[in-house]
């Protein structure tokens, strides 16, 4: 590890420099990589990384994330950030079923004033067929599009594209799912 240090302006990758390492070993590497410059460090070691790291690089699916800071400090705030998403999640679920019930009930009394055109008379005059069919049919264009807005249109309502309700798949208003992946890394410079 030493020797590889000697290259000026190279830039190291350190894929798990502490597999295989007893702790004593092991804390000699992050004594010595926390006074050296210039690297990216890969491991599963917390510890090691947060002794070793002043910055955090997170390669999610569509994002690099630079962070400076030790990896205790960016893993809480991860923590934080995905508290608040849950909590936002929930609240989307409620305005989804708000949603849902809305456009239910719109559909329900267009599918009510439509049939009554052809019903009974009202105060013994004949309903105006054409004045019924159109407040349906505004109805039902109303149902449809709160249907949609449920679906696509995050600001009219619906889950932003590319938001993931929890236990569900990340969606698009196409309606392609991505999974998630995020690979996390400590570096030094």
């Amino acid at each position: 590890l030493a020797t590889l240090f000697l290259k000026e302006h190279a830039f190291l990758l350190i894929d798990e420099p502490t597999n295989h390492l007893d702790i004593l070993a092991r804390e000699k590497v992050a004594d010595y990589l926390s006074r050296k410059k210039g690297f990216i460090l890969v491991s599963h070691d917390r510890d090691f990384i947060d002794r070793c790291a002043d910055h955090v690089l997170v390669l999610n699916r569509q994002s690099i994330e630079v962070r400076k800071g030790n990896f205790s400090s960016w893993y809480a705030d991860k923590t934080a950030r995905d508290h608040l998403e849950l909590k936002q999640n929930e609240r989307l679920k409620k305005d989804i079923h708000k949603l849902k019930e809305a456009a239910r009930q719109a559909a329900h009394w267009s599918d009510k004033v439509e049939s009554s055109k052809t019903g009974a008379r009202v105060a013994g005059l004949k309903p105006d067929r054409g004045h019924i069919g159109h407040q349906a049919a505004k109805m039902m264009k109303r149902a449809k599009s709160l249907e949609h807005r449920k679906e696509c249109h995050p600001e009219k309502g619906g889950p932003p594209q590319g938001y993931r309700i929890s236990g569900q798949p990340e969606t698009q208003c196409d309606g392609a799912s991505q999974p998630q992946a995020r690979i996390t890394a400590g570096y030094h410079y």
